[in-house]
């Protein structure tokens, strides 16, 4: 089974991937706006959440044994973690 293709981007609470070959948003996910979170963790979840498919092609990527030299492999790692901290 695959995942929805990315990028995904929120609009709100709903997650949603452009299709640009049908020229539609498809809905991916929704936060629920109910639950009782901490100062901070919903839109952290959002972050992580959204990141999710690029987690996912680095990770298939550094399997692969493409040959990425550690700076590189770092940079990108370093890159993702500040997208998912909010810190980018």
């Amino acid at each position: 089974m695959r995942h929805t293709p990315g990028p995904w981007k929120w609009e709100g609470y709903l997650l949603v991937r452009n299709c640009k070959t049908r020229g539609k948003r498809v809905a991916v996910a929704e936060i629920n706006t109910t639950a009782h979170l901490r100062d901070g963790e919903r839109e952290a979840n959002m972050r992580l959440i959204e990141a999710a498919p690029k987690l996912y092609d680095s990770l298939k990527e550094i399997m692969s044994g493409q040959l990425w030299t550690d700076a590189e492999r770092f940079r990108r790692a370093r890159a993702l973690f500040a997208k998912i901290e909010g810190n980018e």
